[in-house]
């Protein structure tokens, strides 16, 4: 049985992730929104990153952004955690 995202926890989500292992370098991750019928945010960040601390700023990725309404797509990229919507 199919079950879908938006009738878990988030606690039930996070299980069901997966981690992203991915080599140093440029990206462009393109985030849709397929079928949430409300505006949704995301946050992809390095393992043991904190935003409270200035040196992950620097030294960890951090890609974060929102306004994606039902059928909106956006490209974020950077390099080093220095991330903007294209």
């Amino acid at each position: 049985m199919v079950t879908s995202l938006k009738m878990l926890s988030g606690a039930d989500r996070l299980a069901k992730a997966r981690p992203l292992m991915l080599k140093p370098g440029s990206y462009i991750s393109r985030v849709t929104n397929k079928n949430a019928p409300y505006t949704l945010g995301f946050w992809l960040l390095s393992e043991g990153y904190s935003p409270f601390n200035p040196i992950h700023k620097l030294s960890k990725t951090s890609i974060s952004g929102g306004g994606l309404d039902l059928g909106t797509t956006r490209d974020y990229a950077g390099l080093r955690g220095r991330f903007k919507s294209r």
